[in-house]
């Protein structure tokens, strides 16, 4: 995935996966970044060796709560406070928290109508810990109707019944819309022609 905004163009992350067998421990893959340039991250959920390697390395960081763990966070602030207690807090003064994203591509899914209460909750537990890092949500490419390219892409019906839920949180806070643009598998089924993107 790359991380995009209008005003940080030019500064792509990637995501550090934690899913799989045979993984480097985590104080070789950030070694790994640092070598590469790589100086923006995304963590789909928070782990505690991971972020205690990030310390001090000035990797941008993008950590995310679980879509399973919205449903609770939008309904009880205590559980936001919690869950930033636990997995922020901690590392707050040694990591550079870009953002903290409530959930990860839930639409579509009967999750959309937590994530703007997620992203209140979350937003206030930052703020009472002291924590100044902004909260947004991820959402996947099939809110965007078929189009010949993803940068001429608009709302799809369903998204437009959804967008709203989701655009309540990003609006009210002022922070970035991410998508997730896997355009690599539009190329792949030919969705995206190569000859469009020559022409």
């Amino acid at each position: 995935m790359l991380i995009v905004e209008a005003q940080g163009a030019g500064k792509p992350g990637i995501n550090y996966g934690l899913l799989g067998d045979s993984l480097p421990p985590p104080d070789k893959v950030v070694e790994l970044f640092k070598q590469r340039n790589i100086r923006r991250i995304r963590l789909f959920q928070p782990d505690g060796a991971v972020l205690n390697a990030l310390h001090n390395s000035g990797i941008e960081v993008i950590v995310g709560t679980t879509n399973g763990e919205l449903p609770k966070i939008a309904q009880d602030p205590a559980a936001a406070a919690g869950w930033v207690k636990n997995n922020i807090v901690p590392h707050a003064s040694s990591v550079t928290f870009r953002c903290i994203a409530a959930g990860n591509e839930i639409f579509p899914s009967d999750l959309v109508q937590y994530v703007g209460s997620a992203m209140e909750n979350l937003d206030k537990a930052l703020a009472d810990a002291g924590v100044r890092v902004p909260v947004s949500t991820a959402v996947a490419m099939n809110v965007i109707g078929p189009s010949p390219l993803p940068s001429k892409g608009v709302f799809s019906d369903d998204g437009l019944s959804e967008v709203p839920n989701i655009l309540f949180g990003v609006v009210h806070f002022q922070v970035l819309f991410e998508m997730v643009p896997f355009g690599f598998f539009g190329f792949l089924v030919n969705l995206f022609p190569l000859s469009d993107q020559l022409s």
